[in-house]
């Protein structure tokens, strides 16, 4: 039997702390408060995860606070999609102004080593610890466009590695040094020079990423739900 993937969702909606609320209901119910109203969910949410890995991760762009990212693991493809496709459920998002930006995405470890030689630009992401969240994204969005970052010199700058446009960093709402960043369209061969150079390297602890608690996945976006 093949292993559940570990999934993840990128959403925003007119308002994160009414959704959150919805939420928050699902996790041990199929009845679901909306307004003045109630809808029936085909599944609750640990029918088709394990509940206790799911995490909640906020934009950490507090210009756009109804932005977040939803991490799942264990996931029951067939009861997420029946969900997700329920009258129910388009009914929550249209009253919420819902999105999915981008997923439901399998994240799924990348080979060792750099990406092979004409590899298609990759979709990525990164769950990690920081040991102090304020310095680390200020190097991180200091690299966006400097190859000049907390005085190491580096071969490129984000821009050149991803469509930096696209890039999105969000906190956990559990631990606030809890980082989930997404990079798109990553060029491989850019990447492949990044994995090789010595500051490169360095940077990772000048801006206190906790190497043992770091997992740099692939994203793949599945379909939309019939």
């Amino acid at each position: 039997m093949a292993d559940l993937p570990t999934m993840a969702c990128l959403c925003k909606a007119n308002d994160f702390g009414t959704w959150k609320n919805i939420f928050d209901q699902h996790a041990d119910s199929k009845k679901i408060t909306l307004g003045a109203k109630e809808v029936e969910l085909p599944h609750t949410r640990p029918e088709f995860c394990d509940e206790s890995q799911t995490e909640l991760f906020l934009n950490a762009n507090t210009a756009s606070p109804n932005e977040w990212a939803i991490y799942i693991e264990k996931v029951q493809l067939p009861q997420m999609g029946a969900t997700m496709g329920s009258e129910a459920f388009k009914e929550m998002s249209d009253s919420l102004g819902f999105q999915m930006v981008f997923g439901p995405a399998t994240l799924s470890p990348p080979p060792e080593g750099p990406p092979p030689a004409g590899a298609p630009p990759a979709d990525m992401c990164a769950m990690m610890e920081v040991k102090d969240f304020d310095a680390w994204y200020s190097g991180f969005m200091e690299h966006a466009k400097s190859k000049s970052v907390k005085g190491l010199e580096l071969p490129f700058t984000r821009a050149e590695l991803c469509d930096d446009s696209k890039t999105m960093v969000y906190r956990s709402l559990k631990n606030p040094n809890k980082v989930f960043m997404t990079m798109f369209a990553i060029q491989g061969e850019v990447l492949g020079k990044a994995l090789q150079d010595a500051n490169f390297l360095k940077l990772t602890d000048e801006l206190g990423e906790i190497a043992e608690t770091k997992r740099m996945l692939f994203m793949t976006a599945l379909p939309p739900p019939a």
